[in-house]
């Protein structure tokens, strides 16, 4: 069992990104730990390079950290970024694929060398840059800030130059840049067209139109706009004067978020699910391209194929030619996909608010995707995990990567019970799967809908949290309900079940931390009074103790009994970044945790504590303890499990 220089090479160079993180020079396990979770990722190197890199790790001393071995992973090496500052909020690539400006909430643009995969500030706006725009040669830039300034940035050896070209009264909604023009647009209707040899910008108008979305031919004589309202716009640059024409709508006056030129076609993406054809020069009707089965954001050419983002996170792609034709899935962010970039060679470059930039190949579709993940939870033995999601209702155990596909329905949370298993839905309503897989729903009241669900330990119920604001323990399978308090918020982001079954603990009007008997509608214990928002809780498995992540990126562990109304810091999740998940282990000795950073981490819950840490490719959000193996899930990246000692 050898691992030659070259498999290792390759390995950390796939690790790279996670390896340079500054915290990470202090810890001696994770280089080991990040190639054994590599091994599992990459088949090509697989089993030698992870065993290899386990006897490495047998032989650390463990007496300072908790080690973090990688069973399996059914998440995908995806190529990408994650600058750390939050969602990207606007995106270009060069057309030779050298490099992406970006911009990510704030006034930098910054530059990602895809080459060398490093990122740098090229300079600084007034305010928040929301949409960049670059020429066909690399060397001009446009980007539209939140100030409603528009600037032309040249890059020359010497430096970069900032050139004012006009500026909006409102915001930037986006900008566009071919020929000699660069072309900006707000939200009120106005779209203007700015010469790059220092001419007056010259302002069009559409009435009673909010434009969302802007491009110019490449010879910069056409100006494409698409709407709020589902319609698409073009003037023709060289009949000054003319107004604008209407090449038609999509349907339901669904907002086009993106459109593209390509030759005598506009391409468009719309709220209507859609990619359409338009004809540039003609009446003609659109053709749609394809469909997807949610909203799409932004559209892209990139190469011979058009490629969108989609609400549900897939980067989607199509031949340019097509009709009404399945999209192939390029990958996944682990949320919604926010902009789609292309470039002649068929490279993509996507963002979504995951935080990610993402880089694919237009024509490069992987052979198998794992299943969506919304929600896991143990079985009733806690030997295994389900997970639900789009995909449907699934069983993972602590040694199998392929799980076992329980029902097709779709579902948000999941939760095991005596008499099978119950998932909510879309829509909140209450379903119980037998032994078979065969569902039928729980009577609910009308207009109730379910949005947190949790088993408890007798298995003859569940407690729910639902959208009127209350609380309830639901009798399975006749799914009698029973109020039993007040959670007070509009969607209740957190809930769990002490391991006796007496009580339940979940956030209260967003900010407070309260624990409710199960038996009695009595009045709550203030567990944390006044705490940050909460994301996740887990009860330790002797009952005494509550574990919260919350948004600030801050595990904090509090005393059921409401004992500790401060808390006591465990650690945090690094930038900030939201805890998604948390889980102790069966004897309560270890916390995992997992957040929006990707990173997975453990601490002993003693004194003198000890900690771990592995770096993910996917952002895990939900989290299931086994006897002795942690299950994660993430929304797009499947599960990962990991034995942590």
């Amino acid at each position: 069992m050898t691992v030659t220089v070259g498999v290792l090479k390759a390995a950390l160079e796939r690790q790279r990104r996670e390896l340079a993180a500054p915290h990470v020079a202090s810890r001696p396990e994770a280089t080991v730990q990040q190639l054994i979770y590599q091994g599992a990722l990459d088949e090509a190197a697989g089993a030698d390079l992870g065993a290899a890199a386990q006897r490495r790790l047998t032989r650390l001393d463990g007496r300072r950290f908790l080690t973090m071995a990688t069973r399996f992973t059914t998440a995908s090496g995806r190529d990408r970024i994650v600058p750390g500052a939050g969602w990207t909020t606007a995106l270009a690539v060069s057309a030779d694929a050298a490099f992406a400006l970006f911009g990510v909430n704030g006034p930098d643009l910054l530059r990602w060398d895809l080459t060398g995969d490093t990122t740098t500030v090229v300079g600084t706006e007034r305010d928040r840059i929301g949409s960049v725009a670059l020429a066909d040669d690399g060397a001009l830039a446009v980007t539209g800030d939140d100030s409603g300034n528009v600037t032309l940035w040249r890059f020359e050896r010497a430096g970069v130059d900032q050139v004012p070209l006009c500026a909006h009264g409102e915001p930037v909604v986006a900008v566009a840049l071919a020929g000699t023009v660069a072309v900006s647009i707000v939200s009120s209707g106005t779209v203007t067209v700015s010469p790059l040899d220092g001419g007056d910008p010259v302002p069009l108008r559409l009435r009673d139109a909010s434009p969302l979305s802007v491009a110019v031919s490449p010879d910069g004589r056409f100006v494409v706009c698409g709407t709020r309202n589902g319609e698409i716009w073009v003037w023709d640059l060289r009949a000054p004067g003319t107004a604008a024409r209407l090449l038609g709508r999509h349907d339901n006056h669904a907002r086009v978020t993106g459109v593209a030129i390509h030759g005598d076609w506009v391409v468009s993406a719309s709220f209507d699910r859609s990619v359409r054809r338009w004809d540039l020069l003609g009446p003609r009707p659109a053709t749609v391209v394809g469909r997807h089965r949610s909203t799409l954001h932004g559209v892209t050419l990139a190469g011979s194929r058009i490629v969108a983002g989609s609400a549900d996170g897939d980067v989607l792609s199509w031949p340019v030619d097509a009709v009404d034709a399945e999209p192939a899935v390029l990958g996944s962010h682990d949320r919604s996909v926010s902009t789609v970039c292309g470039t002649p060679g068929g490279l993509v470059v996507s963002t979504g608010k995951d935080g990610m930039l993402m880089r694919w190949r237009a024509t490069r579709v992987p052979a198998e995707r794992p299943p969506m993940i919304w929600a896991m939870a143990p079985d009733r033995a806690g030997r295994s995990a389900l997970s639900c999601g789009r995909d449907g209702v699934h069983r993972w155990g602590p040694n199998r990567s392929r799980p076992e596909r329980v029902s097709a329905l779709a579902g948000r949370g999941v939760a095991a019970c005596a008499a099978g298993i119950v998932i909510f839905d879309g829509e909140g309503r209450l379903w119980l799967l037998d032994d078979d897989g065969d569902a039928r729903p729980l009577p609910m009241e009308p207009g109730r809908a379910v949005i947190r669900l949790a088993a408890l330990p007798s298995g003859d119920a569940v407690v729910t949290a639902e959208d009127d604001g209350n609380l309830y323990v639901r009798s399975v399978p006749s799914g009698t309900p029973r109020a039993i308090g007040v959670h007070g918020a509009a969607r209740c982001r957190a809930l769990a079940v002490s391991p006796c079954g007496r009580w339940v603990v979940a956030p209260r009007d967003g900010t407070a931390l309260y624990r409710w008997d199960v038996a009695d509608e009595e009045d709550p214990v203030a567990v944390a009074p006044q705490c940050a928002e909460i994301r996740c809780l887990a009860v330790s498995p002797d009952g005494r103790r509550v574990a919260s992540g919350d948004v600030d990126g801050a595990v904090r562990m509090w005393g059921a009994d409401g004992g500790t109304p401060g808390g006591t810091g465990i650690g945090s999740h690094r930038d900030r970044s939201v805890v998604r998940a948390l889980a102790f282990s069966h004897d309560g000795k270890v916390l995992v945790s997992s957040g929006d950073d990707g990173e997975i981490r453990a601490w002993t819950v003693r004194p003198g504590a000890r900690t771990g840490w592995l770096a993910t490719k996917a952002m895990p959000h939900a989290v299931v303890a086994l006897e002795r193996t942690f299950l994660l899930g993430s929304r797009h990246g499947g599960v990962t499990a990991v034995d942590i000692g």
